[in-house]
């Protein structure tokens, strides 16, 4: 996907939804043949009916592609001064927060939550600092990381990776698949309703989705605005670990939860208000679309 320009959706216009337009018009001259070559002239009044409903929806489609170009345009210029990071596109800017989520502080602090355990389980029963017995207490660590911690960081990573994968689909097929078969389907009687529903999806996908996660990644930012990224990305050395006391113990406990817990709102509440407010905008889009004859 390297050197694409997303704030493009279709460059030369996709040979898919082309083809989409050439499909809609062949349908319309096939019921026009049939009107012709057929005593009876049902086809000819279907034809003419939906014709003006195939224009419509090639309307519809290369309006919205236009519509979604310049948003994207005017957004790098519009949003310049409220995102404080080099803003390219809503996709990039929403990719570039999801990999710093589960690459840049996930897989980090989970390996160092595996490092951790595995130097605590060293311990035996019996061994102790100073007059401390910290055995058994370690054996106690170890366990909570390998089965409270390592299923949740399972959980919140597939969340995040699962948005990835949305945000990415929607990047490469918005436009180029969904668009073209809502336009298809608009141009008939019985699935217009349909129809009208991915064209209003795809403009929702490309357009107002993303965009939440630039608004997420913008609000995460002011919540880490204290955080050393580039700390996060380190992971425990094995070698160097030394415990000189308990304290010292659930020290690296704690900060290692805190990290692992600035994953916690985009892998939960987040997405949901993300998709709360895309399926609201799309339906609300969707009527409007299908009341258009």
């Amino acid at each position: 996907m390297v050197g694409v320009d997303y704030c493009v959706p279709l460059n030369n216009f996709d040979p898919i939804f082309v083809a989409a337009v050439a499909l809609m018009f062949s349908v319309i001259a096939l019921f026009f043949m049939l009107g012709r070559v057929l005593s009876r002239s049902k086809w000819e009044a279907i034809a003419r009916n939906e014709f003006r409903n195939v224009l419509i929806s090639v309307l519809l489609g290369v309006a919205l592609v236009g519509l979604a170009s310049v948003s994207c345009i005017l957004s790098t210029v519009a949003i310049k001064d409220v995102v404080k990071s080099p803003f390219t596109d809503q996709f990039r800017h929403s990719e570039q927060y999801m990999n710093i989520l589960i690459n840049g502080i996930g897989a980090p602090t989970i390996k160092s939550f595996w490092i951790l355990s595995y130097s605590l389980s060293a311990f035996t029963a019996t061994g102790r600092i100073g007059k401390v017995k910290v055995g058994g207490g370690a054996a106690i660590m170890a366990k909570i990381i390998d089965r409270v911690i390592s299923p949740l960081y399972a959980i919140l990573i597939a969340s995040l990776t699962i948005q990835l994968l949305v945000l990415q689909f929607s990047q490469v097929y918005a436009f180029t698949m969904i668009l073209p078969i809502g336009m298809i389907l608009r141009t008939l009687e019985p699935t217009r309703e349909g129809g009208s529903f991915l064209i209003a999806l795809a403009f929702g996908l490309y357009v107002v989705f993303p965009f939440t996660y630039v608004a997420n990644y913008e609000v995460s930012k002011m919540v880490w605005k204290n955080l050393n990224l580039d700390q996060t990305k380190e992971t425990l050395n094995v070698a160097q670990l030394v415990y000189e006391s308990v304290k010292e113990i659930g020290g690296r406990l704690f900060y290692l939860v805190n990290t692992l817990s600035l994953l916690m709102p985009q892998a939960t509440i987040l997405p949901m208000i993300s998709m709360t407010l895309s399926i609201g905008f799309v339906r609300v889009f969707a009527d409007y679309i299908n009341k258009i004859r």
